[in-house]
């Protein structure tokens, strides 16, 4: 996963990985800092006048984590953000809706194929989903989860 940094007037940003607040002895975050494990990134701008805000997000890492994703169904543009790769990308979504952590569909069923490019065992699939009822998003109904080791012919494998 690759996050890219920067501030309006080139303040450098410092980070840490382990949850810790940076300080000015903390690594300075180049144009793209690549992340590939489990971690809590914090940064931020320190100036000699003042620092900015901080910048607290939990990157989580499976065996899908920036995968290729394509979504077989369209994705309702109304809720699109990031588009289909929100997902499989390490961040998750909260209680709002609204923020870019979620997709949604309307009038189709959420139909997603990632492709892990090797075969992989699989012991498990979660993910989590967001309802907000009076705005008319509704929880999963059901799961069915499918495999395939040529990305055409698909087995059910979870229902």
């Amino acid at each position: 996963v690759d996050v890219a940094m920067r501030t309006i007037d080139g303040a450098p940003i410092h980070y840490t990985l382990d949850g810790s607040d940076p300080t000015e002895a903390s690594p300075v975050a180049a144009n793209i800092l690549s992340i590939d494990t489990d971690c809590i990134l914090k940064a931020m701008a320190i100036r000699p006048t003042a620092n900015s805000r901080m910048l607290s997000e939990k990157i989580s890492f499976s065996r899908s984590t920036a995968k290729p994703t394509v979504a077989n169904q369209h994705v309702n543009k109304q809720y699109e953000y990031n588009g289909i790769t929100t997902p499989t990308d390490g961040l998750k979504g909260n209680g709002n809706y609204k923020t870019g952590r979620w997709i949604a569909f309307y009038c189709n069923d959420m139909d997603v194929t990632i492709d892990l490019l090797r075969p992989t065992e699989i012991s498990n699939v979660a993910f989590t989903s967001c309802v907000e009822k009076g705005d008319w998003i509704f929880d999963t109904r059901g799961v069915t989860i499918q495999v395939s080791d040529d990305g055409t012919t698909f087995r059910k494998v979870f229902s």
